[in-house]
């Protein structure tokens, strides 16, 4: 028992010391940032720990388990701190909405700041096409359709005096139609849906489909915007050239890390739209990705999806006719996508 414990005593001394040794260097490395930066990495942080509020309390009861403590998962508290991190996770999804809020407005401020202001004042036409025109159409889209997606109704059934349901929800229990999925977050049920969307705060199911669809395109063609916006002011002023160039590339310029979040930013979202776009054409959903086998037996386009991707896209889309109303901003509305969500 003696040597049992004296192992035990060795390992929590291990890990105690590894995390303060971690701390320190995390310590030193921030001390070198700028107030704002850090600010920005902090917020990052927190909102990352709030989300991952059950995964870090899971994490800590493991350790305790590791160094012996193996009655502590049991304990009262170790429930109701796992219940409240629940909680405090479904509550910071109104951060990460409100954080992409920012940072779409952080797009624009930066790209006001960095590329437009004393670097084309004196060129009208190459403003008007280049930048202002991009901006408006690419951002209002963006919004319009974030903004859609996460306020409207994903797809609750709507209860019916007509209506026969063989099946109740065991969660909600309420009346539970074909193709209709209950999400423990949102605490409701859904028709055809998706998943649960992180950033919009909301589900994605049948009735708002097309506008986080929308969300999705245009936000990767920013990306992509971005990336082409960024690469001739990064290059100039990391030449001898931008040296001496305090016009384009004034002191405390930021067209470096501009340019590597675009980059990044846009490896991303090409990859997450590709996955959009092919879940789309072939009729599945992104649980069914995720081997959620209820999806794939719930999923109303399994044994139609020799028809071809047309087909499927309309289902979720609506009529191909109307492709111009995901371009033109503010004309995607709820009538312009009905469309017969009876497969038969």
């Amino acid at each position: 028992d003696s040597g049992g414990d004296q192992a035990g005593g060795t390992r929590t001394f291990i890990c105690v010391y590894t995390m303060v040794e971690v701390v320190l260097a995390v310590i030193e490395r921030f001390a070198n940032l700028t107030p704002m930066k850090l600010f920005i990495v902090l917020s990052a942080i927190l909102l990352s720990c709030l989300l991952a509020a059950p995964f870090v309390v899971e994490g800590l009861l493991t350790l305790t388990d590791l160094v012996g403590f193996r009655r502590a998962r049991e304990s009262s508290i170790a429930i109701l701190f796992m219940e409240l991190s629940m909680k405090v996770s479904d509550r910071a999804e109104y951060l990460v909405v409100a954080a992409t809020y920012a940072g779409i407005a952080s797009g624009i401020y930066f790209h006001v700041t960095e590329f437009t202001v004393a670097v084309h004042e004196d060129d009208t036409l190459h403003l008007v096409l280049f930048h202002v025109l991009p901006s408006i159409i690419i951002n209002a889209n963006v919004l319009y359709f974030f903004t859609q997606a996460m306020r409207k109704d994903a797809g609750k059934p709507k209860p019916s005096a007509t209506a026969e349901y063989t099946r109740h929800c065991n969660f909600c229990r309420a009346p539970q139609p074909a193709r209709t999925h209950h999400c423990s977050t949102c605490n409701t049920c859904v028709i055809d849906m998706d998943h649960h969307c992180l950033f919009t705060g909301n589900c994605v199911g049948r009735d708002n489909y097309p506008f986080f669809f929308g969300f999705i395109l245009w936000i990767w063609v920013l990306t992509l915007y971005a990336i082409w916006l960024c690469y001739h002011p990064y290059y100039h002023c990391h030449t001898e050239a931008g040296s001496v160039d305090m016009v384009l590339c004034p002191k405390g310029h930021m067209k470096r890390p501009l340019f590597m979040l675009s980059v990044s930013l846009a490896v991303l979202m090409t990859g997450f739209f590709a996955i959009v776009v092919y879940i789309l054409v072939k009729g599945v959903t992104m649980r069914t990705l995720l081997g959620d086998s209820e999806a794939a037996a719930e999923n109303p386009l399994a044994a139609h999806a020799q028809r071809g991707w047309r087909f499927c896209a309309e289902y979720r889309l609506g009529p191909m006719g109307g492709w111009w109303r995901y371009v033109v901003p503010f004309t995607l509305s709820e009538r312009s996508v009905y469309r017969d969500t009876t497969v038969s």
